[in-house]
């Protein structure tokens, strides 16, 4: 982020929590007393107006994902969605090619979004579940320079996570890089401040689900022959943060 943009998320992070509060203590009949001083009480309308400027930061986070990840020439994007960040990698990357794979019934929009984009000459994209094996076939072992996992790990538990990352790594060449984006848990979570958030639709995009610590990231990384993990933020609300290690062994 630019330091005007760091500027901007500090302010938001001393101001905003307290303005939820408030809007949460008045509206539900909740008090306590002397917890928000006279000039922090504003409007829905003001949170209303802050967030909007956080998604505005939301919505360059792929142009920033893009420029950390450099011009792959082949490229997995693993329950792509709709795309948001292997569009932007074919934007800047005329000579990238990417592969987005997602369930049947998300094909559609898949589409959808890569002819919005104008970028279908460098997508091909496949209707396949990775955790059904037998029907990923096209998909061919240490074909890709780039795997994506974005917004993937949070819709399973430990265990359906180490496999996906078993089906996932051996497409990866070697010396190839796994990506995944994601919120990632802080080491002590402040659990008052995001439940005032979430309360209020300040995460706007958030996750949910499971979200699991930089740390047991890094174990399955490794123990799935992905080393030399870096974490980068790339968005502040939702709080995303774009993790890559190379495929080593």
């Amino acid at each position: 982020m630019t330091d005007d943009e760091q500027r901007f998320v500090a302010l938001v992070a001393r101001r905003l929590y307290l303005e939820v509060m408030y809007e949460l203590q008045t509206g539900g009949g909740v008090a306590l007393d002397g917890a928000v001083k006279p000039e922090h009480r504003v409007t829905i309308k003001r949170i209303r107006e802050r967030i909007g400027q956080l998604r505005a930061l939301f919505d360059r986070a792929p142009r920033r994902v893009a420029r950390a990840l450099g011009m792959p020439k082949h490229v997995l994007d693993v329950g792509a969605g709709r795309a948001p960040w292997s569009i932007e990698l074919a934007r800047m990357s005329p000579t990238t090619r990417i592969t987005a794979i997602d369930l049947p019934e998300e094909l559609s929009a898949l589409d959808e979004a890569i002819r919005a984009a104008a970028v279908e000459s460098q997508f091909v994209t496949m209707a396949l579940d990775v955790f059904r094996p037998r029907r990923n076939h096209e998909l061919h072992s240490e074909s890709y320079d780039l795997a994506i996992l974005a917004n993937v790990s949070h819709c399973f538990d430990a265990r359906h996570n180490e496999e996906l990352l078993r089906r996932v790594v051996p497409l990866i060449r070697y010396g190839g890089v796994l990506a995944i984006i994601e919120q990632v848990l802080d080491e002590k979570p402040d659990w008052a401040r995001w439940a005032a958030l979430y309360a209020t639709g300040a995460l706007h995009s958030a996750p949910g689900g499971y979200i699991f610590p930089l740390n047991v990231h890094r174990q399955r990384l490794e123990g799935c022959g992905c080393t030399g993990l870096r974490a980068i933020e790339i968005c502040p609300l939702p709080p995303l943060t774009l993790l890559t290690a190379h495929r080593t062994h």
